[in-house]
Order: structure tokens, then sequence, then C-alpha cells
């Protein structure tokens, strides 16, 4: 017996080469009959049935009745038959399976693109959010103090070969000894701090010495104070 591959629309025989032929006795002979089904699914053959033929002696131009007709009649109980029918009817369902699966397989790429696009666009605006997103700062961390300079200018021409001092509380200042005011030029004079948590009182004084009249003086933190002390 021989197992061949048979078009169901033409009664040829699958030949070598893919060709199909007349004579069975010049097809393609398989092993088995798994053996013909496989060839069929992985070559794509559609509308093709495994059949199995005797082997003869005939000439080339007698064609051997398969053992498989290609319409039994009605109500036939002819084992080949129904044989046929089921190994017909498995490979078209295998065949349609496998057409699905590779039309799956060729539209999963562009579907997978598809999301990666979509995951690395969401990624980009997340990371687009987040550095244009204010720094929040860490839990129970304290909000850095940034330090305010508080400064003193102080306006009074006290002649040549005299200075003014600063005395009072706040910033590091004492009412027991002064510190010395820098001179910007003859009738100015300047004083500043970065040390004031608060506001500062204080007085001037000529050569740490001679106190200016009048009551103490206040200076706001992290504000520029100009005074005219009298003497």
């Amino acid at each position: 017996m021989k197992v061949l591959v048979q078009n169901l629309l033409t009664g040829l025989y699958l030949g070598t080469s893919k060709k199909w032929l007349k004579n069975p006795e010049e097809a393609l002979a398989f092993l088995n009959e798994i053996r013909a089904r496989d060839y069929c699914i992985y070559h794509r053959l559609q509308q093709t049935a495994v059949v199995v033929v005797p082997e003869t002696s005939r000439p080339n131009d007698e064609q051997p009745a398969p053992a498989i007709a290609k319409q039994p009649a009605e109500n036939s109980d002819n084992a080949d038959h129904m044989k046929a029918k089921t190994i017909r009817t498995s490979l078209e369902a295998k065949t349609e399976a496998r057409a699905s699966k590779t039309l799956e397989t060729k539209a999963a790429p562009d579907q997978t693109v598809s999301e990666t696009r979509l995951v690395k666009s969401k990624k980009t605006r997340k990371k687009i959010a987040l550095e244009s997103a204010p720094a929040q700062p860490a839990p129970n961390a304290r909000p850095s103090l940034q330090p305010m300079t508080t400064t003193i200018e102080v306006k009074v021409d006290v002649g040549i070969g005299n200075e003014l001092f600063i005395r009072g509380e706040g910033a590091g200042l004492s009412w027991d000894k002064g510190e010395l005011l820098r001179c910007v030029d003859r009738s100015t004079w300047t004083w500043s701090t970065a040390k004031a948590q608060d506001r500062l009182v204080y007085k001037i004084l000529v050569n740490d010495q001679v106190w200016s009249q009048g009551e103490n003086l206040v200076a706001e933190t992290g504000t520029k104070t100009e005074v005219v002390p009298a003497f």
C-alpha cells in the first residue's frame, strides 16, 4: 500500500517539487499517514486528503482506483470512505488552525510595537512630569532657613579720626562692648549681619564711648535700616 496526498478538487496526486500528477505510481509516497498530514500542514496544502492506494504493476496510462472514492454514495458503510472523510476533516481543521495562528503571529509584532510605544510614551510623560514638578520636602524634614542679611546704615559726619560703633542685643551684639561700623564715605557708615533671628535693639556710639541721643533703635530681621543719630 502507498500513502499519497490527493487534491480533492482535481483528483491529482502530489509528486516531487509540489507537482500534481495523474498517475499515482509516479506520485510522492510517504512512510505513513502522519508524515503525509504533517507535509500538507507544513507546506500549507489546502483541499487535500491523505489516501492509501495499493501498489500495482499496471501501465502508466492506467490509473488504479484509489482505495478512497472521491464521492461515495450516501449511507455507504465503506470503511475506507469513512477513514478518508475523517482524515480530510482533520487535515482541513489543522490547516485552518495553522493559517489562523500564522495570521495572529503576523499581527502580533505590530501590536507589540504599538504597546511598546504606548509604554514608552507613558514613561516619557511621567519622567517629564517628575522633572517639571517642584521638589517636595522629605517627610518630617525641617525646611532649611535661608540666612537673611540685616543691614544698618548710619548717616552722620563724626569728623576726621572718629569712628562709629554699635551696641545692643540680638545677632551677637552686646550692651557692654560695641562693634565697629564700616566707613563707606565721610558721612556714611554701615553694619550688616546674617545672624539675626529676631529684631535687633541697638544704639550707635562715637568711638564706642559717646552714646547717641534718644530711645533705643530697632531693626527688623532681613531689612535695611537707615538712621541719622544725634550726639
